[in-house]
């Protein structure tokens, strides 16, 4: 019989999922023009030239920021969320 799960595996888990998906968002955003490349962005932070975007809150998807890698990292985790799925529906019903 198998034990049950750390509630912080679990929470990290969760977290992991919708983060993938949110990603999978912004590349939809990419591929149809809502979003612009990342190439030839400058670095919100140091204005070092960008190469990735960053999100702040997981619950707005396309809401990213150019920044370069070591100031991504610098910056850490989004904001946390309790209602992605809701609120990503919501947006892409706005989109469209």
């Amino acid at each position: 019989m198998k034990g049950k799960l750390n509630p912080l595996v679990v929470r990290e888990r969760r977290y992991w999922r919708l983060q993938k998906a949110c990603w999978a968002i912004t590349q939809i955003a990419l591929a149809e023009g809502l979003i612009e490349p990342v190439a030839g962005k400058a670095c919100v932070d140091c204005g070092a030239a960008a190469t990735e975007y960053d999100h702040r809150d997981y619950c707005l998807p396309i809401a990213v920021e150019p920044t370069c890698r070591s100031c991504n990292s610098r910056r850490g985790r989004a904001k946390p969320f309790t209602d992605l799925p809701l609120r990503i529906t919501k947006e892409l019903r706005e989109a469209a």
